[in-house]
């Protein structure tokens, strides 16, 4: 039997941090003119 493949390495911190940030971004910015075109 083969051992299952390795998980895939998860990515630096910094760089998850800024992934996120950058997804908070866009969605508040989507929302606010969602908003304000309601």
């Amino acid at each position: 039997m083969t051992p299952p493949p390795a998980p895939a390495p998860l990515p630096p911190w910094e760089d998850t941090a800024r992934e996120v940030a950058r997804r908070d971004r866009e969605w508040f910015e989507r929302d606010y003119d969602n908003d304000n075109e309601e």
